[in-house]
């Protein structure tokens, strides 16, 4: 009888300390664990500018893979520190980078890997003396961009090895035209006298490093500006679009539903 009455008692209710001791260890749990892995092995990235469109759009989240290239010290940034690597960045792969000039992160396409030789020809590709291949863009990713914002855009696939992506020019554009004129915008490190954003090299890729830009090719500060990024600052790649969504004076929050899950391979 004694038994069933302790059973029935209600329990003591916890004092505030109590609680507040409670919220304490979950909060310090999801940082123990949160953090080292954002650090290490998964992140996303809020890209915030027009640099890679039409692949990624601003607004976007993408996915990032912190373990592609190896396992990093958690809770490094820049210089990245490794603990272990198992691979190297690939020509053709989307990479979250530093760069060189502020330690900024950034979001590029690598183009050229270490021994690549990297040609621009009025806009084309060349690596390795071979001209990439360009063919029409899909009008599904062309409509992805706000084309209103920099005039005529040039849209095309760019397709080398059997790889391909899309890319857009925007030659109307008031400083893609300063760009082209040797403009003050224009302060590269290649010792070049006809050096513009659709014409330099050819130039070889040293070892241990890769060359990097946006597929939006006149909206894009990348390597063809600040130079080569050392393989060991690139961070991780990432494969596809997780959410997107922009927020806009007059038009509120716009969610971008045909953007989730988006995938760039």
């Amino acid at each position: 009888m004694s038994k069933q009455k302790d059973e029935g008692e209600p329990k003591p209710k916890k004092t505030f300390f109590q609680q507040l001791m409670e919220w304490v260890k979950a909060f310090v749990f999801a940082l123990v664990v949160m953090v080292p892995l954002r650090s290490s092995i998964v992140d996303w990235f809020d890209v915030p500018s027009g640099s890679m469109e039409p692949t990624i759009v601003p607004g976007d989240r993408i996915f990032v893979n912190k373990l592609a290239y190896g396992l990093r010290v958690p809770l490094t940034d820049e210089p990245c520190r490794w603990i272990t690597k198992w691979n190297s960045p690939a020509r053709g792969e989307i990479v979250i980078c530093y760069s060189p000039e502020d330690g900024t992160r950034l979001v590029k396409r690598i183009i050229g890997i270490a021994g690549d030789t990297i040609e621009l020809r009025a806009g084309k590709l060349f690596i390795n003396g071979t001209e990439s291949e360009y063919g029409p863009l899909e009008d599904e990713i062309q409509r992805q961009i706000d084309g209103g914002r920099f005039g005529v855009m040039r849209f095309a696939r760019e397709s080398f090895e059997g790889a391909s992506h899309p890319v857009v020019t925007t030659p109307n554009w008031p400083q893609a035209r300063e760009l082209e004129r040797g403009g003050v915008f224009a302060r590269p490190p290649w010792n070049q006298p006809s050096w513009t954003p659709s014409n330099f090299g050819p130039i070889e890729i040293p070892a241990g490093k890769v060359f990097v830009v946006g597929d939006s090719r006149d909206q894009s500060k990348d390597s063809r500006y600040f130079g080569y990024i050392d393989e060991g600052q690139v961070v991780g790649r990432s494969p596809a679009v997780v959410f997107s969504w922009q927020f806009s004076k007059g038009r509120g929050l716009k969610i971008k539903w045909d953007r989730f899950f988006r995938s760039f391979e």
